[in-house]
């Protein structure tokens, strides 16, 4: 494609991208509403999803005063046995036990193929979690998906100088799509755009690895991206720090480095922030891993202060504290210009923030986005 034409298809999406993001909340509410029964919060429910989304969905409905009758789930594995005290059946007893017009809340990743199953079973009231944490925002508040559609009406400017600054179609094809899924609730926007998730944190499209990187793994969890950079490496490298808080993870962690038996690696046992202090972390190794009230004490640091060598790659996924460990990078970054692989999905504002952030820290940086799942997860920031 010509220089003259990629202009012109850019100048095309970014019309369209203006329009999308230039329209009220109603309009997009009123849509999905639409689309969607009226649930009714008086009446009880069954969960579809015996997972962990589902303990956290029972939690919120508590927290509702909407009585959950039931788990329900495809899992054999799992019937009759008991979540929060409630009993976990399969589809033939949801159908018996409760008839056709129960109200039922998917909550399972799998909600598309779910609500397809439901349908042909007969049942006619089903809601996705994903309607619950964006009509509802305030009340089903889940870390990743929580979709207030009010912030991207509120945010347009920013959204739209973000966009602008994006440094291929690609990325720019990203943005738009994913804005498009959380106006829409509509999948097909996040199949469009997804990546090989073999190739996150590492895109070759983005950047090549070198022989001297000196790599942060900012939320290590049990070395599962210390082990993709290696392999993506050829082993070839000068240093790696890893950072992990948490206690399970770093035990983890420290057993899998130990079999490495690699002294160029280091763990450190730190959250990462903008200043040293200690918070309070729930891990529960998914979706309501977050800093909080309760929890495991963690200490943070800042990479400022804790790293003295010349950092090459950063690395963050250390879920929704991104931007305050990046101003916790600031010297970091506009000295040693780190490439940058920083996750955006963990709150709805971090796309759009992360990337305004990073080119306000250091100018020089060029900005991209890919996305490696056909959910919400493994949205990626790159900076080079």
């Amino acid at each position: 494609m010509s220089i003259k034409n990629s202009s012109l298809n850019n100048k095309i999406l970014e019309n369209k991208f203006i329009k999308l993001v230039s329209r009220s909340t109603d309009f997009y509410i009123n849509k999905i509403l639409k689309k969607n029964k009226k649930f009714d919060f008086k009446k009880p429910v069954v969960l579809f999803g015996a997972a962990k989304m589902g303990v956290i969905y029972a939690d919120l409905c508590k927290k509702n005063k909407i009585k959950v009758l039931a788990f329900c789930d495809n899992d054999k594995s799992k019937y009759k046995s008991l979540i929060k005290k409630i009993e976990v059946i399969s589809s033939d007893v949801l159908k018996d036990k409760y008839g056709k017009n129960i109200q039922i809340i998917i909550t399972s990743l799998y909600d598309d193929e779910i609500n397809k199953q439901l349908l042909k079973l007969g049942f006619k009231n089903i809601w996705s979690h994903t309607f619950f944490s964006t009509i509802f925002a305030k009340n089903f508040s889940v870390i990743a998906w929580t979709n207030y559609i009010n912030a991207i009406n509120a945010n347009r400017i920013n959204l739209i100088e973000c966009f602008k600054m994006l440094g291929d179609t690609k990325s720019k094809n990203v943005f738009f799509n994913i804005i498009k899924y959380r106006l829409s609730l509509n999948r097909k926007y996040l199949k469009l755009i997804e990546s090989d998730i073999k190739n996150v944190y590492f895109d070759k499209d983005i950047y090549e690895l070198s022989k001297k990187e000196v790599f942060v793994d900012a939320g290590a969890f049990d070395g599962d991206t210390v082990k993709l950079f290696v392999e993506s490496n050829n082993n070839k490298f000068k240093k790696i720090y890893c950072f992990e808080p948490d206690n399970k993870s770093y035990l983890d962690l420290k057993k899998f480095i130990n079999k490495k038996n690699d002294k160029r690696i280091e763990i450190l046992k730190y959250g990462l922030g903008s200043k040293s202090k200690i918070v309070y972390f729930t891990n529960d190794g998914g979706l309501g891993s977050k800093v909080s009230n309760s929890g495991n004490k963690i200490n943070i640091k800042d990479i400022d202060s804790v790293l003295k060598d010349k950092i090459t790659l950063i690395k963050m996924d250390i879920e929704g504290c991104e931007q305050d460990a990046l101003l916790g990078s600031k010297k970091t970054i506009v000295k040693h210009k780190p490439k940058l692989a920083i996750c955006v999905y963990h709150n709805l504002a971090d796309l759009w923030e992360i990337p305004l952030l990073i080119k306000k820290i250091n100018p020089d940086y060029k900005i991209y986005l890919r996305h490696y799942n056909e959910f919400l997860f493994d949205t990626i920031c790159y900076a080079i």
